[in-house]
């Protein structure tokens, strides 16, 4: 996937700045399934719009989430 990604363009940059998240349920437990699957999906979708990430690929799997998300350079001062 890393290397699919695209460099992006903004008024004053070019980035390919890249987080690669993963989200395991205590024990391991077989709770991502069915409807909470689908709202996690939605909710991990909504959130990465209003911060203008873009969900390279997302995963959610019975026992594991994997998330790869492109986000834009912010100026933390």
């Amino acid at each position: 996937i890393i290397g699919a990604m695209k460099a992006r363009r903004d008024a004053h940059t070019v980035y390919r700045l890249a987080y690669h998240f993963v989200w395991i349920p205590r024990y391991r437990r077989q709770v991502l399934v069915g409807d909470i699957a689908r709202r996690l999906e939605e909710l991990i979708g909504e959130i990465c719009a209003s911060r203008d990430w873009e969900v390279e690929a997302l995963a959610v799997q019975e026992d594991h989430v994997h998330l790869f998300v492109s986000c834009p350079p912010r100026d933390m001062g």
